[in-house]
């Protein structure tokens, strides 16, 4: 079947005008509220700690490159969540030290 106006197979005017006004027209989408707190446990096993150690000498002998990449294991931690609190005064209700 053909299109009016010898319009085969292309798109119709129309079309892309409608496509860029509705471009136009689009809402910008409002900022992303990014995280500004994290609650998580510290790494503390001696065995996990040596099993990690050993990893990293692995990586770092198999990828010399990445060696600066990896982080001190003393330092390895669990995220449990991620949050984000608005005023800072807020954070020091929130800030709790687990021994």
């Amino acid at each position: 079947m053909e299109r009016a106006n010898g319009e085969n197979g292309g798109t119709n005017s129309s079309d892309s005008v409608y496509r860029y006004s509705n471009r136009r027209s689009r809402q910008r989408r409002p900022p992303r509220i990014r995280p500004n707190f994290f609650v998580g446990f510290r790494i503390t096993s001696k065995e996990l700690i040596a099993q990690i150690e050993e990893l990293q000498h692995s990586i770092a002998q198999a990828f010399p490159d990445a060696a600066s990449c990896l982080v001190d294991p003393q330092t390895l931690h669990v995220t449990l969540c991620v949050l984000h609190l608005k005023d800072m005064e807020g954070k020091s209700h929130y800030h709790w030290r687990c021994f």
